[in-house]
């Protein structure tokens, strides 16, 4: 049993770590963040647009983990998008790749550390209905963790404050109405749905999928559902868009593959480009007041 000492003693080491980590970052680009983007398999087309940006490989920030999946080149960018100061995390590592849920959510605790106060996290997911189809970007505006993996485990301040009455708020209800209003406003067809995360490696059965389908899920991802928590706790406010990349299982009749998946979204990304840049102009707006200073959304 981990007594009171030992459970502050690795709060306060991995505090270290990650001011260890910012250091690093800041000796390489000592500008400021205030928006931070989580890109998931495909959206890599996004850090083309960043200008005037510096990208530090995830293998030389130190307590960093490096991705092993295709399509998750494993850089921190950061520059100027859409005349916005953003911090990029251009790819993510994930449980089924061996790793804890402190080594996933640990750089969205080295973006808040860096001044992010607003966070776009985004997958590519398997839909379980046609009214969703591959080539969609869809509005998360909720999710199911099926993982099993509480990120939260081991807090400080859960014995006084429950965490997880915080729940209802993880995704921004301001920041959802502003991608409803640029998606109006440059002809996307935006919609909206729950987003289920899974463990994987594996994508899923028939009969996992009609289970997701049945208690509320919309689609499934391997990842996401961790950051938006600990991004939550830590005071970001948080927009999570998926790009649906397939019909899941038993939806679909198609052979699944990483490739494909990832081929799908980065042709969709393309096409959507100017939607980011608008959303993250939008987004910017709504996060600063006229004096600069940051404001509440929630």
């Amino acid at each position: 049993m981990i007594g009171k000492g030992s459970e502050m003693r690795d709060w306060d080491e991995r505090d270290e770590m990650v001011k260890e980590a910012v250091r690093r970052i800041r000796r390489e680009c000592p500008a400021v963040p205030s928006l931070g983007i989580i890109l998931g398999s495909g959206f890599g087309p996004l850090v083309e647009e960043v200008e005037r940006g510096c990208a530090i490989p995830y293998s030389t920030i130190p307590h960093l983990r490096a991705p092993t999946v295709h399509g998750h080149q494993g850089f921190l960018v950061l520059g100027r998008f859409a005349d916005t100061n953003v911090a990029i995390l251009q790819g993510r590592i994930h449980l089924y790749e061996g790793h804890t849920p402190g080594d996933v959510t640990f750089p969205v605790r080295v973006l808040a550390r860096l001044g992010v106060r607003s966070l776009i996290v985004t997958n590519a997911s398997g839909s379980f209905t046609r009214d969703i189809g591959p080539g969609d970007l869809m509005l998360v505006r909720d999710h199911i963790d099926l993982t099993f993996r509480p990120p939260l485990r081991g807090e400080c301040g859960w014995k006084t404050e429950p965490l997880a009455r915080r729940c209802p708020a993880l995704y921004d209800r301001t920041y959802m109405e502003a991608a409803k209003r640029v998606a109006v406003k440059q002809g996307v067809a935006l919609k909206q749905g729950v987003l289920c995360t899974s463990l994987g490696p594996s994508y899923e059965t028939g009969a996992e999928s009609e289970f997701m389908r049945r208690i509320g899920a919309h689609s499934a991802c391997m990842s996401t559902a961790h950051e938006v928590l600990i991004a939550n706790t830590l005071g970001l406010r948080v927009l999570g868009l998926s790009c649906i990349s397939n019909l899941a299982t038993g939806v679909g009749s198609a052979e699944l593959s990483h490739e494909e998946v990832a081929e799908v979204v980065g042709t969709t990304i393309r096409r959507l480009v100017p939607f980011f840049k608008e959303l993250v102009r939008e987004i910017a707006g709504l996060s600063h007041g006229s004096d600069g200073m940051e404001t509440s959304g929630k």
